[in-house]
């Protein structure tokens, strides 16, 4: 089986598609956040800071923070 066959691509094809396969977000076991979650965090950044965000969901600041400027959780609008 030739690399990059098991989508049914060729390999240059696979890496310029990668983000197609690739889980994210909810997807991911570890996830503690959704996308509902996320647009509330987003909504509301002037309102309640991301260290207590943090401390609510039981997450870390900087997982807040990345969240709401849009560094994870890109899919989400």
């Amino acid at each position: 089986m030739r690399r990059g066959s098991k989508h049914g691509i060729d390999w240059r094809e696979y890496l310029s598609r990668v983000h197609e396969f690739t889980k994210r977000g909810e997807d991911l076991p570890q996830s503690k956040l959704n996308a509902e979650i996320v647009r509330k965090l987003r909504e509301t950044t002037w309102v309640i800071p991301a260290h207590e965000w943090a401390r609510r969901l039981g997450v870390s600041k900087s997982a807040i923070e990345r969240a709401r400027q849009g560094e994870t959780w890109r899919h989400v609008v």
